[in-house]
């Protein structure tokens, strides 16, 4: 086990509580023993195997950026301490590896410079909660927003707005609105055309200031 993961890794329930849970377990007919493998012994070696796959990503993003690209006084903070125990303890209950390649990339992007921030248990769930393409559809209307054209000038060419469309993400309108749907639930996007005249639902969508937040948690650059 590296010990990076044996400081980090996700406190296990009591003996006690586990020494219950198997013994009624064991109590269910036909699939007690099979139902103590799964929760325990399984699970633990899932975990484990997670943790060290991020820790081996981690390892090899880490000597190919060199140490005078890591921040050492941030790598030594309590604040780098609780960010590495919420990481970890993320990419622990995640199948997902480009979930969990993400969860790496903050990161390195906190190890490089970028600031803490006091919404990281929020938007470390959130990556966890929102699919890749939910991401990318973000990211393409907050760039546009910070790329608008100012007022009084030409206006953008229609294929600039093509971030706007269900296939520019290769996806069908049924899953494009459910996205955006997702989106605005979260608090991430809003629709900016409720109550304007002859506007329908989804038709003028903008990124929330804390979509935008989440956006550049993750690193990513307009």
């Amino acid at each position: 086990m590296h010990p990076i993961q044996s400081k980090t890794m996700e406190s296990k329930p009591s003996d006690y509580v586990v020494t219950v849970a198997r013994s009624l377990f064991s109590a269910v007919p036909y699939i007690g023993g099979a139902l103590n493998e799964v929760a325990f012994d399984h699970r633990a070696r899932l975990k484990q195997r997670r943790m060290e796959e991020l820790v081996d990503s981690l390892a090899s993003k880490v000597e190919n950026l060199g140490k005078n690209a890591i921040d050492e006084k941030f790598l030594r903070s309590e604040d780098f301490s609780d960010l590495l125990e919420a990481v970890f303890k993320r990419a622990a209950v995640t199948a997902s590896v480009k979930k969990r390649e993400c969860l790496r990339d903050v990161l390195i992007n906190h190890l490089t410079g970028q600031a803490p921030s006091d919404l990281q248990d929020l938007f470390l769930d959130l990556v966890l909660e929102i699919s890749d393409k939910e991401v990318q559809i973000l990211d393409a209307f907050r760039t546009a927003a910070l790329t608008q054209v100012s007022p009084g000038s030409v206006a953008p060419a229609p294929n600039t707005q093509a971030f706007r469309t269900a296939s520019y993400y290769g996806m069908d309108e049924a899953q494009f609105r459910f996205a955006i749907q997702h989106l605005i639930a979260r608090g991430l996007m809003f629709d900016d055309g409720i109550g304007r005249w002859n506007t329908a639902a989804l038709q003028i969508i903008a990124t929330t200031e804390l979509g935008n937040r989440f956006i550049e948690f993750l690193g990513q650059k307009p």
